[in-house]
């Protein structure tokens, strides 16, 4: 009976190391899931914000193309596929372009 105990207990040692093993890996994983969740609500936010300060100048931006020359009034992108040029692109490529 003694031997059986002793390789019972000799058998468990793996176990036990295995067990220790996946807490710290499961309290790491827990870990670095927060600090990611935490870093994309931070990201989501400056992109919210971001958004925000561009929506308030967006008549100062709307006043200083219309008084370079374009009609913005009248541009209308579309969604464009992959490699397509948008009609605005291709008005600022003309208005740069070396003549």
């Amino acid at each position: 009976m003694a031997a059986i105990c002793q390789r019972l207990s000799e058998s468990m040692w793996p176990t036990e190391l295995g067990l220790l093993v996946g807490l710290i890996a499961l309290w790491s994983y827990e870990y670095l899931a927060g600090q990611l969740s935490a870093l994309d609500q931070e990201m989501e936010s400056a992109s919210l914000e971001l958004l925000n300060q561009l929506g308030r100048f967006r008549c100062r931006l709307h006043s200083f193309w219309q008084a370079h020359g374009y009609n913005l009034a009248c541009i209308r992108e579309e969604p464009l596929l992959f490699g397509q040029i948008g009609r605005m692109q291709i008005i600022l490529d003309e208005q740069w372009s070396i003549a």
